[in-house]
């Protein structure tokens, strides 16, 4: 669930990693945490790395996982989401990073 500020942060270095629904924890990518989120939301993408991220959502409560977009550089953006309860999540899928740490953040 989407904490009380409606946001969630995540310094990725690995691949294999992703943003959950808490403030600066990771998960592997077997994880089924995300944040939910319906309405508006921002994606916040910096730092110095190499690769490519994942935004990823799911509409069976992180059972399977359907991607959205990729990022290759920093990036600020918006989407949004018209259905209650799906999960979003981002990350680094397996061989999708090269170097460094990507600081991610999703907030509504």
């Amino acid at each position: 669930m989407l904490g009380p500020v409606g946001l969630v942060t995540a310094t990725l270095s690995n691949a294999d990693e992703y943003t959950t629904d808490e403030v600066g924890v990771i998960q592997d990518g077997v994880g089924t945490k995300g944040i939910q989120i319906k309405g508006n939301f921002n994606i916040s993408i910096s730092g110095t790395w190499a690769g490519t991220l994942t935004l990823q959502r799911s509409f069976n409560n992180g059972t399977t996982w359907f991607d959205v977009n990729t990022y290759t550089a920093n990036e600020e953006n918006w989407d949004q989401e018209i259905e209650s309860g799906i999960l979003y999540r981002m990350g680094f899928k397996t061989g999708a990073h090269t170097s460094g740490s990507a600081d991610v953040r999703i907030s509504k």
